[in-house]
């Protein structure tokens, strides 16, 4: 008895996901150790993950990919399970399994001899939102069920788009007696107690069947199983088998659905992405110590080291410095810290005069500079100067710029030949040019330069933004990554900006928001983007953006969620009533989805059943389209006027052959697809 209540409960597994690598291909064949006849429909089950990978075909045979030295669980109604270990490499396998307390092969013929069979209903599997509803009934004929018997059915919603499988809840149908005994066994054992108790009902007069003299009995069935994806192609089977207190003699399979009915498929929507406009969630506006430099040039006349402020642009010249310092000196978060000058004279005249006229002249520039700033300023500002002659080689040097190469030449020769500055002028002055430079080429050496090195807190400008993103995005504020990515222009660049900007700033809401639009415009919503900041405190704009991602990835139950966060304006009234028509709250949500197109009033009414009614809109839709003739013959096929069903399903393919993906897996016309292809 242990083992038949073992044998059963094994049904009941929780079936999970698998993932381990390699994967190898794996071949093989299943045979009854008694006979050596092949054994069809054995469960081929990953024995880690218990995720039923196939069953054997009419010849005991199976192929599958699976782990490369993984362990695989063999399993029937009736028959020992079978665990086996693969050896690392191993590609063929060939399984006997032993029989149970009685020959099933013996058994199975007896019962076909009956030509009675427990049938369950055919039925749809109906969506709402992620979850798929089966609803059916099982017929139990009186020849094979009695007082002393039990029967287990076992459903199993088979996703063929991943091909793989998930047990649903049992269903357990005890005979009288046979449940009278099983609770006395548990009452005496009292460590234990009967696993499959959970699921089990009793025949009585309410499940026998009304009308008629054969006395069989119906037994309802109802549950739901959450998935991934809705459009997948879905069927579902039936495992059963009876026993009575010695031994397993029945057990059969059919399938009571293929397809899913989920008219709400077609439902047509489009929501727009919201911006985050919420100034709270905007990064403040920062400062960062940045250092910076100056230059300044000033002229003096010949031979003189007084300031002249009308010579040149002497006077614009001290303008803008001064301006730059009386900012600086003033502005808060400043701090000036240097100071340098260098004063510079012509090569004309001898050095000594030159280099003592430079100092003057540096000094009186630095005399009139710093008399500008104010004296706290001057307290803590580091002064640096210095002063040196021009060369005549300088003197060349602009020559060449003004394409005077034979003069450039010419001195250029005197500064080889003479090492002394002096010597080098006497020289000079021989030349036939030389009062042209000392008139147009001198003045220009003549200057006083300052470079001013100063910290400041300020606003970095985005170029400076961008050069620091180039050195290494980690080191930009929140504030710096906002700049960059809300000033460029390439949606590639923003894209990779905006994951470096969470990447680095994980609570960055502004960046999610602003990733999250992006990425729906470009029809690539990423839900992951996001999840961490979706709920009940979240700005509208982000929870809207994560309901808009989930449907687009069918997740409708947890849009269903965030959607309640939404405040009840009108703005966001559609997108709560489709989220709601998709997760099954029809009622409060028909009117409003209904008036938002005639194709969404059509799949409202077939969502709620009222086939009638939808079938007369839909003979309003307008008939140009495709969906229109699809959906029609959607309606047709549910009050069961077949022939023009099929007319219109023809119509859809041959207006759009794509359609004929979807009929497949639509349980509305799926069992009508291959008279219309004829």
């Amino acid at each position: 008895m242990k083992k038949r209540l073992s044998l059963l409960v094994c049904f009941l597994m929780v079936v999970g996901f698998c993932c381990a690598a390699p994967i190898v291909r794996i071949t093989g064949k299943v045979m009854s150790q008694s006979t050596g006849a092949p054994l069809e429909h054995v469960l081929v089950i990953d024995a880690k993950s218990h995720v039923i990978l196939t069953e054997t075909d009419a010849d005991g045979r199976f192929a599958i990919n699976f782990h490369d030295g993984g362990t695989l669980r063999f399993q029937l109604i009736g028959v020992e399970p079978v665990t086996l270990k693969l050896k690392n490499g191993q590609t063929y396998v060939e399984v006997r399994m032993a029989d149970l307390d009685v020959d099933l092969d013996e058994a199975v013929v007896t019962a076909k001899r009956n030509r009675k069979k427990i049938m369950p209903e055919p039925t749809d599997i109906e969506v709402r939102g992620n979850y798929l509803h089966i609803r059916t009934r099982v017929r139990v004929p009186s020849e094979i069920f009695n007082t002393n018997t039990r029967l287990v059915v076992q459903p199993i919603l088979n996703d063929v788009s991943d091909k793989r499988s998930t047990l649903m809840r049992p269903l357990v149908f005890d005979g009288e007696e046979y449940h009278y005994t099983q609770t006395r066994m548990y009452d005496f054992k009292l460590e234990g107690r009967d696993p499959l108790a959970p699921y089990t009902g009793v025949r009585s007069k309410a499940t026998r069947e009304r009308n008629t003299e054969d006395h069989n009995d119906i037994i309802g069935y109802a549950d739901s199983i959450y998935v991934q994806d809705v459009h997948h192609d879905y069927s579902c089977d039936v495992f059963m088998a009876l026993e009575d207190y010695q031994k397993i003699f029945y057990r059969d399979t059919t399938t009571i659905a293929r397809g899913t009915v989920n008219p709400l498929r077609f439902l047509e929507y489009k929501f727009e992405p919201v911006p985050l406009t919420d100034q709270a969630y905007f990064p403040q506006v920062e400062k960062q110590m940045r250092d910076s430099q100056g230059e300044i040039n000033l002229l003096f006349p010949i031979g003189k080291s007084e300031l002249n402020l009308t010579l040149g642009n002497n006077r614009e010249e001290l303008d803008k410095l001064n301006s730059q310092l009386d900012s600086l000196s003033s502005g808060r978060g400043t701090i000036l810290q240097r100071f340098d000058i260098t004063g510079t004279a012509s090569p004309d005249g001898s050095y000594a005069g030159n280099q003592k006229l430079a100092t003057r002249r540096m000094q009186s520039a630095l005399n009139y500079i710093i008399s500008r700033l104010n004296s706290q300023t001057r307290e803590h500002l580091e002064v640096g100067s210095q002063a040196h002659v021009a060369s005549w080689g300088d003197v060349a040097t602009l020559l060449r710029a003004d394409s005077l190469l034979a003069e450039a030449e010419a001195v250029d020769a005197i500064a080889r030949r003479y090492s002394s500055i002096d010597a080098q002028g006497r020289e000079v002055k021989r030349l036939s040019f030389y009062q042209k430079l000392l008139n147009d080429y001198c003045p220009r050496l003549r200057r006083v330069e300052y470079q001013l090195q100063y910290s400041i807190f300020r606003q970095l400008t985005l170029d400076e933004i961008k050069e620091l993103y180039q050195q290494d995005y980690r080191q930009l504020s929140r504030f710096e990554f906002f700049t960059l990515f809300r000033n460029e222009q390439n949606d590639s660049i923003r894209e990779g900006q905006l994951r470096q900007a969470l990447e680095v700033y994980p609570s960055f809401t502004l960046a999610a928001c602003d990733l999250s639009e992006m990425l729906i415009r470009q029809n690539r919503p990423d839900v992951a983007v996001t999840k961490p900041f979706a709920g009940p405190k979240a700005p509208v704009a982000i929870n809207v953006n994560h309901v808009i991602a989930l449907m687009a990835n069918s997740r409708y139950d947890a849009a269903d969620t965030i959607a309640a966060y939404l405040p009840d304006v009108e703005e966001a009234r559609m997108i709560k009533a489709v989220v709601g028509m998709l997760n099954g709250y029809y009622e409060e949500n028909f009117a409003t989805v209904a008036e938002s197109g005639q194709q969404n009033e059509v799949v409202a009414l077939m969502a709620v059943k009222k086939n009638d009614e939808a079938l007369e809109k839909a003979r309003k839709l307008p008939m140009d389209k495709a969906i229109s003739h699809y959906l029609l013959a959607s309606c047709l096929n549910r009050v069961e006027d077949v022939s023009s069903a099929v007319v219109e399903l023809k119509e859809a393919l041959r207006m759009d052959p794509e359609l004929e993906k979807t009929a497949r897996v639509d349980g509305d016309v799926n069992d009508i697809l291959e008279l219309a292809k004829k």
